[in-house]
Order: C-alpha cells, then sequence, then structure tokens
C-alpha cells in the first residue's frame, strides 16, 4: 500500500501565512512613514490658504461687513 504524502496542503498553508505576514508588515511599514508626509504636507497646504485668504481679505477691505 502506497503512503500519500499531505506535504503540498501544508506548504500552501505556510505560504499563504508567510504571504499575509509580510504584507501586514509593510502596510504597518507603510502606514507609519506616509502618515507623517501626508499630515505635515496638510498642515502646509492649510497655512498657505490661510495666509493667502487673511492676504486678499486685507487687500479687498472686509470691513463692509462691520457697518452697522
Amino acid at each position: 500500500m502506497k503512503m500519500l504524502s499531505k506535504s503540498s496542503g501544508q506548504s500552501t498553508v505556510e505560504y499563504v501565512i508567510v504571504f499575509t505576514a509580510i504584507a501586514a508588515a509593510l502596510i504597518i511599514t507603510a502606514t507609519a512613514v506616509v502618515k507623517p508626509t501626508v499630515n505635515s504636507t496638510y498642515s502646509q497646504a492649510v497655512s498657505s490658504m490661510n495666509t493667502a485668504g487673511n492676504y486678499f481679505s486685507s487687500k479687498i477691505g472686509m470691513g463692509w461687513f462691520n457697518k452697522k
């Protein structure tokens, strides 16, 4: 009687586990690296927009809002 080996099923599961671990590590690393960069860029954009808004509102004179 011939013995059947089930190693192919085990190796497939092992490959899936290794692939999942590598994918999780990449996602965690990418999040840790990209998140501060995105936050910094967003903060700089907001600051620039506020500066431009303040500049233009001072030039066009927003005093007409305060008239009674």
